[in-house]
């Protein structure tokens, strides 16, 4: 259950990660790799905060950044689809 919780929080996380890259639109690629780092160190901390071990906070992590970027790039093809 404590693997679950991570994963929905993680995706909170990378919602915020979401909104501050279309905040930042303008900024070079590289800033946006800073901003990208310092999230997944924040959901790495998290998760090992939460539960107490690094290798299921590496699966957590995994496990939602996969689902993030599936529906990230499937309302990116629908975003195409309508333009």
């Amino acid at each position: 259950m404590r693997l679950y919780t991570v994963v929905i929080l993680q995706l909170i996380i990378w919602s915020g990660y979401t909104f501050v890259e279309w905040l930042s639109r303008y900024d070079k690629l590289s800033m946006k790799v800073i901003i990208l780092l310092i999230f997944v160190y924040f959901a790495m901390v998290l998760g090992n905060h939460l539960l107490h071990s690094k290798m299921r906070t590496v699966l957590a992590t995994s496990i939602s950044i996969s689902v993030y970027l599936f529906f990230y790039f499937i309302m990116f093809y629908i975003d195409d689809l309508i333009r």
